[in-house]
């Protein structure tokens, strides 16, 4: 933003001396001048005669204001908002002149002529204030005490928030309506402004990106998120010279003019900041005046606003300014000549300046009708836009709702395939544990039959000694288990299936004892007749040792052909057992399954008034009574496992007891045959002697 200074009288002279030679100079010349080099600020104001006027504000300056538009025209509303990745929201004006005042300088509001636009030389995207909230995105022009410091970014020390931004100069649209292309047709009219403004809050605004101005705005993934679709990133032509962009600009790549603008001087950037801090009412010192500053926008308490040469309200134009030591006295920022070379606006540079205000008699009554027939036909046209605007509304309003009584079904259709998806994964668990019991059961039998198969290459007396060791901690364990599983089934209902389990174990344990009984006895026998056989083996040993070797060789293979046939047995046996077990534990499920939904059908009939208590109680039930049919499974098959241990040991003790039986009757029958043997020996050679006697006598 560039305003121009106060000047002395020799200044003076300067300006209006060059400005006489510049009409010699020849517009096409001109803007080739513009292109060879920094641009200067006199740049826009060939450029926007055509389209407007340019006059001295006594407040800021050089100004100018567009021509054909409405009489509540307001800035940023004819156009769109391109989303671009490096300047982020892009102004693109649908006016042939808004290259210039919608990217450089600012807009403030002036009871006579209206919207006026402040030269600037910084280029950005778009010179707004931002507010976002409740659905609504509304975007305001930034005043001219709003100053752009390079390289640090706004300085709104000077800025009052309130008082330099009035609910008229507001620009609202619903969020979703944002990225569209003609933006006017869904602006809310300003007398809505009040109520919606208090409804939104501050968002992003200006920022400083490698030597470029940012327009963050609303960000626009936010949009992006509220109307599910993706926004396109524009990538907009750039160029460094004035073209005919009224000619030259598409939606779909829209031309931006960025001149190369002559950088602010440090002494232009102090008076840049003086204006700000007069226009905020402050002195040198920090404090403030007591009159406020005339030509500012103020507050009051009205929703639009027009400008009075436009409705026949003639006011006296601003004459005074407040100087930091409160004097009412005004010197003009600027010389107080024409600018441009509009003829049908401007008088020559060279004559003194007239106050155009004071130069534009008061309209008659017939153009006040007409102005007043203008206002009542663009207020029916608001009131018709608005209340189109309610009917799309309600109908956007009905289609959410729509959309969320489907989502909301589709929700329910998913949680309840979910729940069916649960209760599969539940009974795969369950068939996954049965699987990996059964599994487990298959690997304990192969460890025993390892284990077995280990303790028969070992020596009789330590396999007894194992056995009976082994069939002690059996015991004990089935007395544990039993205890427990007693405890376990005393809580359950079903006292019967306890009973008759208790009564089976104790058949078992009883069968046990006696085959414990009987193996006892059968050991001492055999230890007796052992003691009695080792007697005579020890002297009938030392003859036959040979034959001792070979008949245990025989008997080792024997032995062994006949314990591997026993082991190929016992695991089909066992193999049988635990596929009846299981079929067993099936069926025992089914039934169980079965009782229970039948009490879960009861239940359900008789607590209709409280299904979703009924329903957490009914599930805390069935897993407590999962649990505990796992639990009485578990010990079950725990109790079945162990029986079927103590059994195999007990056929193991057997089979040892057999074998050594076995082993002892052929070592007697080899020692009778030792002894036969030897007597026959001793008769041979007693007969061989007896040949030798006889023949010695002869």
């Amino acid at each position: 933003m560039n305003i121009r200074p106060r000047f002395n009288l020799l200044s003076l002279t300067l300006i209006i001396t060059l400005l006489s030679s510049s009409f010699f100079v020849t517009p096409q010349s001109q803007a080739n001048s513009y292109t060879n080099a920094a641009v200067n600020i006199r740049v826009f104001f060939d450029a926007l005669s055509s389209y407007g006027v340019w006059v001295n504000h006594p407040v800021y300056g050089e100004v100018w204001y567009p021509n054909d538009v409405a009489s509540d025209w307001r800035p940023y509303t004819d156009g769109y908002w391109a989303n671009t990745d490096e300047y982020g929201w892009l102004w693109v004006a649908d006016e042939p002149w808004g290259w210039a005042t919608f990217h450089y300088g600012r807009w403030a509001w002036d009871d006579w002529y209206g919207w006026i636009w402040v030269p600037g030389n910084v280029w950005a995207p778009a010179w707004v204030f931002w507010r976002s909230g409740e659905g609504y995105a509304a975007w305001s022009p930034m005043p001219p005490n709003v100053v752009w410091q390079p390289g640090v970014g706004l300085n709104t020390s000077y800025f009052d928030y309130d008082r330099d931004l009035p609910w008229y100069s507001w620009i609202i649209v619903r969020d979703y309506d944002l990225p569209r292309r003609h933006i006017r047709e869904h602006i809310f009219p300003s007398q809505e402004n009040r109520e919606i403004i208090n409804r939104t809050h501050n968002t992003h605004n200006l920022s400083w990106n490698h030597n470029t101005i940012v327009n963050e705005g609303i960000p626009f993934r936010e949009i992006e998120t509220i109307t599910k679709q993706p926004i396109e990133h524009i990538a907009p032509t750039v160029h460094d010279r004035i073209i005919d962009y009224k000619n030259r600009h598409t939606e779909g790549r829209p031309d931006i003019i960025r001149l190369p603008m002559a950088a602010s001087s440090s002494q232009e950037i102090r008076q840049n900041e003086e204006l700000a801090r007069r226009l905020d009412g402050k002195r040198p010192d920090g404090t403030r005046t007591e009159q406020p500053v005339m030509g500012s926008i103020q507050p009051n308490n009205q929703d639009t606003r027009l400008p009075g040469r436009l409705v026949g309200i003639h006011r006296q134009p601003p004459t005074t300014f407040s100087d930091p030591n409160g004097n009412n006295s005004y010197q003009s920022p600027v010389p107080e000549s024409p600018i441009g070379r509009n003829q049908h606006t401007f008088q020559s540079a060279q004559q003194p300046f007239v106050n155009i205000r004071e130069s534009i008699p008061v309209p008659i009554v017939e153009q006040q009708q007409m102005q007043i027939q203008r206002q009542q036909s663009e207020r029916a046209q608001q009131e018709a836009q608005q209340q189109q605007r309610q009917v799309q509304e309600s109908a956007r309003l009905q289609e959410a709702q729509q959309q969320m009584a489907i989502q909301q079904q589709q929700a329910e259709r998913a949680q309840q395939e979910a729940q069916q998806q649960q209760r599969q994964v539940q009974e795969s668990a369950r068939q996954q544990e049965a699987q990996q019991q059964m599994q487990i059961q298959r690997q304990q039998v192969e460890r025993a039959q390892q284990e077995a198969q280990q303790r028969q290459l070992q020596e009789s007396t330590r396999q007894q000694q194992e056995a009976q060791q082994q069939m002690q901690i059996q015991q004990q364990q089935a007395e544990r288990a039993q205890q427990e599983a007693q405890q376990q089934q005393r809580q359950l209902q079903e006292s019967a299936r306890q009973q008759e389990a208790q009564q089976q174990m104790q058949i078992q344990q009883q069968q046990v004892e006696r085959a414990q009984q009987e193996a006892q006895q059968r050991q001492l026998q055999e230890s007796t007749r052992q003691q009695e056989t080792q007697q005579q083996m020890q002297i009938q040993q030392q003859q036959a040792e040979r034959a001792q070797q070979e008949a245990q060789q025989q008997q080792r293979k024997l032995q062994e052909s006949a314990r591997q046939q026993e082991a190929q047995q016992q695991m089909q046996i066992q193999q049988q057992q635990a596929e009846r077990a299981q079929q067993e534990a099936q069926q025992r499920q089914l039934q169980e399954s079965a009782r229970q939904q039948e009490a879960q059908q009861q239940m359900q009939i008789q607590q209709q008034q409280a299904e979703r208590a009924q329903q957490e109680a009914q599930q805390q039930q069935q897993q407590r009574q999962l649990q505990e049919s796992a639990r009485q499974q578990e010990a079950q098959q725990q109790m079945q496992i162990q029986q079927q241990q103590a059994e195999r040991a007990q056929q193991e003790a057997q089979q040892q007891q057999r074998q050594l039986q076995e082993s002892a009757r052929q070592q007697e029958a080899q020692q009778q045959i030792q002894i036969q043997q030897q007597q026959a020996e001793r008769a041979r050679k007693e007969a061989e002697q007896r040949g030798a006697n006889v023949g010695d006598r002869h």
